[in-house]
């Protein structure tokens, strides 16, 4: 009756899904103005629901007045998606506001500004001539 139960138990434990964050390394398309990050990508998919986390991430610096922070973007469902299909998603974030809770986080920091490290766009070389 124990073995059964462990088996049980293993199996119950297997299926318990947490939900998949893909990093996105490239963009199709990026825009900011000092305040708002909007970002479009692409990524297969197309059988789950799909969003967009975009996090900052402080960076080590040799300078103490100036923050580098990289901007991380993760395309998140809430199990592993193996559709084909090709999405397009489109996410935008205030990066003052998540800026002001970064900094909070240390109210001894001496920062004057700070120097965004956004991911790569990728061009389509053909999109960019004028014909």
């Amino acid at each position: 009756m124990k073995k059964i139960l462990m088996t049980v138990l293993l199996f119950a434990s297997f299926n318990v899904q947490a939900e998949v964050k893909h990093k996105i390394e490239n963009l199709n398309r990026i825009n900011f103005d000092s305040k708002t990050l909007e970002v479009e990508y692409q990524i297969g998919g197309g059988c789950e629901s799909h969003t967009t986390e975009i996090e900052l991430v402080a960076v080590p610096t040799e300078s103490k007045n100036i923050a580098n922070l990289r901007v991380d973007i993760y395309d998140v469902t809430p199990k592993e998606d193996f559709c084909e299909a090709l999405l397009y998603q489109t996410a935008s974030v205030n990066l003052q506001v998540k800026l002001k809770e970064l900094l909070k986080a240390d109210p001894n920091n001496d920062i004057y500004y700070a120097e965004l490290l956004l991911p790569k766009v990728r061009l389509n070389p053909a999109s960019l001539l004028p014909f």
